[in-house]
């Protein structure tokens, strides 16, 4: 869950499931794509609330739509 300023992917809570030591959140995206996000135990949200995820670009793994891994600095070799 973002905690900055920087670049955020924004989605809407539909579910958070409080675990102990983590939180998962479902969310959906604007184009109605569901993300599962886990954050700490801390984290708390109210369902419908619109938040935004952010993260290392470097710890991604991007593929294109027919299942090509699609190649960035840190991942190298597209494996």
């Amino acid at each position: 869950i973002a905690s900055g300023n920087g670049p955020q992917l924004p989605v809407t809570l539909r579910l958070a499931e409080y675990l102990g030591s983590e939180t998962m959140f479902y969310t959906t995206l604007a184009d109605g794509e569901d993300v599962a996000v886990k954050a700490d135990g801390f984290t708390r949200a109210d369902i419908g609330s619109r938040l935004g995820l952010e993260f290392p670009p470097e710890a991604c793994h991007i593929f294109a739509a027919d299942g090509t891994t699609l190649v960035n600095a840190s991942i190298g070799d597209g494996h």
